[in-house]
């Protein structure tokens, strides 16, 4: 497994470790538009990843900022609870990973930035809170599952 793929893995079981019960259980699971959506999801994934060498541009060690995604979904008869529904979830994003090396995968996680959107769906409305988490590692330049 590459060390990008066990900080996503070890971010989804920070969201699921002692999660409040107004909290869904997170996944890798994208909301896909289209997909149905009849319940509040908690969904975490990729967005970016900018590189950077160490020692030059044929190094042997990448630092990389891996741009992660926690996307709280939910859905409501009433436009005016959207916001309401998907705090909880942000809090409990930002409180469980605030202080997260993961056992060393990664050198911190820094809150980015949060963004929202809404949308009607059929005869509900739907937001999608979004926070984008920069998460530094490194790598070895030619194989992603090593640190060095």
């Amino acid at each position: 497994m590459t060390r990008r793929l066990a900080i996503r893995d070890a971010v989804v079981a920070a969201l699921n470790a002692g999660r409040p019960a107004d909290v869904p259980e997170a996944s890798t699971r994208r909301f896909v538009p289209g997909d149905p959506l009849d319940c509040a999801r908690l969904a975490v994934f990729m967005a970016e990843e900018p590189v950077e060498g160490v020692g030059g541009p044929r190094g042997p060690i990448v630092r990389r900022q891996l741009s992660m995604a926690v996307q709280a979904l939910a859905v409501s008869e009433e436009p005016d609870d959207l916001d309401d529904l998907v705090e909880p979830m942000l809090a409990w994003a930002v409180r469980a990973l605030a202080a997260a090396t993961f056992g060393g995968l990664a050198h911190e996680v820094v809150e980015q930035r949060t963004t929202w959107e809404t949308a009607r769906v059929g005869d509900r409305y739907a937001v999608a809170a979004t926070l984008y988490l920069a998460v530094p590692y490194q790598s070895a330049r030619a194989d992603l599952t090593r640190a060095h």
